[in-house]
């Protein structure tokens, strides 16, 4: 690994930044320092299972970038049951402004089409620099670039569970796109899945330079702690994060895309979180009763697995769907 990953559990930091003017002898052979807990396991797959690998804040076209993909690309257990998620920021520093910029090839076609799998991607603040809808316009180009409009829902079979992924526009739900919200109220209404996951750019809940996006929380909070979301999954900060709020959701930050180009530095804010810094990604891996969460650093090492359950379900397996933003995918996102 080729940057000191910084990972702690923020519930603890507290105590152990506290300073002690103490004077203690030295620790003899002994005595020494208890030995590190052991790394937690990612663990096998028991049954048929979706697995999603989470990237953000990555679009840089430096070497941490391609760190990464590398790295993922071994984490891929079955590519015709894996996507990649996209939160946001996938070309720094402005985004593009057409669909045949070459740089949409660079750093996206060229560093992850070798994984194999689908990507569903989400806009960032950076990619709202540039035109929006020219990445929209680019799965015209790349087959794996799923992406029907700015904002879309998904659903996808697993057994006789059902998992569904909503991805968001945030820097438009910050401009004030009220069309996009009377879709998400839509698509929270639906049917409920076995998992549901909402994934856009900016977290609620968060330990970096950034913290809350505190204009976003009044506005999606709300709605996602009815129980109508299981997790929701985020960027923006280039930090690695996994928190359960008071409601059961949890909320995970991918935003370490890019390695070690631009880690983010840590703040402490929420007790009980884990949080981490140096690059890597998010992974799910969704089955029909169980969805484990997990964090890895830059080198493929877990840093952290949070598991999620749900009772087993019964019924007819739904088919995979693919609903596109409404209004068109072609509606601009609100004028600044």
């Amino acid at each position: 690994m080729q940057t000191l990953h910084r990972a702690v559990f923020l519930s603890a930091l507290v105590v152990a930044s506290a300073a002690c003017t103490e004077t203690r002898p030295a620790a003899s052979a002994a005595s020494a320092a208890p030995p590190a807990a052991p790394a937690p396991a990612w663990p096998a797959a028991t049954g048929p299972a979706l697995t999603a690998l989470v990237l953000g804040d990555f679009g840089t076209g430096g070497p941490g970038q391609r760190r990464v993909a590398q790295v993922m690309a071994t984490h891929v257990e079955d590519a015709a049951q894996a996507v990649l998620l996209t939160v946001g920021d996938n070309i720094y520093p402005h985004g593009v402004t057409r669909a045949d910029d070459p740089v949409l090839d660079e750093r996206i076609r060229n560093v992850y089409a070798s994984l194999g799998v689908d990507i569903w991607p989400t806009l960032g603040n950076h990619d709202h620099r540039g035109d929006p809808l020219a990445q929209v316009a680019y799965a015209a180009r790349f087959p794996r670039w799923k992406m029907p409009g700015r904002y879309y829902t998904v659903r996808r079979a697993v057994g006789a569970a059902t998992v569904q992924f909503i991805a968001l526009d945030t820097q438009a739900l910050l401009d004030g796109d009220e069309a996009q919200l009377a879709f998400l109220d839509a698509a929270l209404a639906e049917d409920r899945p076995t998992f549901r996951v909402v994934f856009g750019h900016h977290p609620l809940i968060a330990h970096g330079p950034h913290g809350p996006t505190d204009d976003l929380v009044p506005v999606l909070r709300p709605r996602f702690a009815t129980g109508a979301v299981d997790v929701y999954l985020a960027g923006h900060e280039h930090t690695l994060e996994v928190t359960v709020d008071d409601t059961g959701l949890v909320h995970v930050v991918s935003g370490g895309g890019a390695g070690d180009d631009n880690p983010y530095p840590l703040r402490t804010k929420t007790p009980g979180a884990f949080a981490a810094t140096g690059g890597g990604f998010a992974k799910l891996r969704c089955g029909e009763a169980a969805c484990d969460i997990g964090l890895f650093d830059d080198d493929g090492a877990v840093l952290y697995v949070h598991r999620l359950t749900r009772p087993a379900p019964t019924g007819t397996p739904v088919p995979p769907v693919v609903a596109p933003a409404a209004p068109p995918p072609n509606k601009p996102p609100p004028a600044r």
